[in-house]
């Protein structure tokens, strides 16, 4: 009895016992939020932690940069070959003399060779698979991080786990990116694995502070709430840092280009109107060239996407909305929930993953096309059958 009586007094004097009253309902409340909102994660993370969020910051940032420079090759080779095309026909429908060449056949052959060496160019270089490779992988590793950063999903930590659990797996998890990576965008013999400049790094991995980070345009909350893209994150600060500033990234692009395709299909409907106006005249050439105009800037807005941009930066936003609203419907008690926080983390990550998933499956399709149009193009001097090549072109 006297065991007994030592072992219940030492459980009472415990400093993890609480204790409420019943008839004090508001009282008890409060204790009990305070209970389920302890802190579950570590008020840091440990050095090797934050080594490996060194490391996957750099190798992020760097998909980032190349991905940007392979993105503007692209567009660059993409329309150099639009011009080339629509200035061959421009050679075959006007007759002049150029650096003493005897006829617009000349021309059309010089052309046609610029042509071919910029699809070589395209083909060596290969930027476009490159520029999607590195865009998806560069999403992928944000979300892994941000997911460490929460200890959500197999980052998860719990009494029964090794502490050590969550930067094994982290480690485990960079490397299986950097060998994807690796293969999926063939970048064995690229130049992926030289030194880069401190300029690219934009998460303060090895200079910089936040107010050079706020001039580059990154959005630095209060002195109290700033990101410093290491520590880890509660969930309310998740919402602040990764939810809500990546549903402003949506929603700061979705006008720009609604207005890109209400531009292309004004100045298409526009070049209709001008070719119908100039063939009843008897304008044989100025249809042709109108039409050939009016063809490169249909392929060039295909090419850009802009409408289906719009819709899948609309459906994210929406996604974000009603998770925004249904972690607000919550209770101080429910958003301290594990199983709450994973969720508002994973759906906010896959919202995000679905959107990146939506963009290649979408810049695929119908473009294989796209490169031997232009060669078609470039290759004839015919007026009339570069007339209907284009014309195939805009009513495919």
């Amino acid at each position: 009895m006297a065991e007994y009586a030592a072992r219940a007094r030492n459980l009472l004097k415990n400093s993890h016992t609480h204790h409420a009253n019943i008839h004090d309902v508001d009282t008890a409340k409060r204790s009990l939020n305070a209970l389920v909102q302890t802190d579950r994660l570590p008020k840091s993370n440990s050095l090797e932690g934050l080594q490996l969020l060194q490391e996957a910051w750099c190798e992020c940032d760097i998909a980032d940069y190349l991905a940007n420079r392979y993105k503007l090759v692209t567009k660059m080779l993409y329309l150099l070959q639009l011009s080339v095309a629509f200035l061959v026909i421009l050679a075959s429908q006007v007759q002049f003399k150029i650096l003493e060449l005897e006829s617009a056949t000349d021309i059309v052959f010089l052309l046609a060779v610029l042509h071919g060496g910029a699809v070589s160019i395209d083909g060596v270089l290969r930027p476009k698979p490159r520029w999607h490779s590195l865009r998806k992988a560069s999403s992928s590793l944000e979300s892994l991080i941000w997911f460490y950063r929460a200890r959500v999903g197999e980052f998860r930590m719990a009494p029964d786990l090794n502490p050590r659990s969550p930067e094994l797996t982290l480690c485990k998890r960079l490397n299986e990116w950097t060998e994807d990576l690796m293969s999926s965008a063939d970048l064995v013999r690229s130049s992926w694995s030289r030194s880069y400049p401190p300029s690219i790094d934009r998460h303060l991995q090895r200079t910089g502070d936040f107010k050079s980070a706020q001039r580059r345009g990154e959005e630095v909350q209060t002195v109290a709430f700033i990101d410093d893209h290491y520590s880890p994150v509660q969930p309310e600060l998740y919402l602040q840092f990764r939810l809500l500033k990546r549903m402003a990234w949506y929603q700061k692009r979705i006008p720009k280009y609604a207005c890109h395709a209400f531009i292309f299909k004004v100045l298409v409907l526009t070049c209709t109107i001008c070719a119908a106006v100039l063939a009843r005249f008897g304008e044989a050439d100025a249809v042709v060239l109108i039409t050939a105009f009016s063809s490169a800037a249909t392929t060039w807005s295909e090419f850009v996407d802009a409408g289906s941009k719009v819709e899948r930066y609309t459906r994210a936003v929406r996604t974000m909305s009603q998770l925004v609203n249904w972690w607000k419907h919550l209770s101080e008690v429910e958003k301290a929930s594990t199983e709450n926080i994973s969720e508002l983390v994973v759906q906010t990550e896959q919202a995000i993953s679905k959107e990146q998933t939506n963009w290649l499956p979408s810049q695929a399709m119908g473009r294989a096309d796209n490169h031997a149009s232009a060669s078609e193009v470039s290759r004839s001097n015919d007026p009339k059958n570069a007339e209907r090549v284009k014309l195939s072109e805009t009513t495919g």
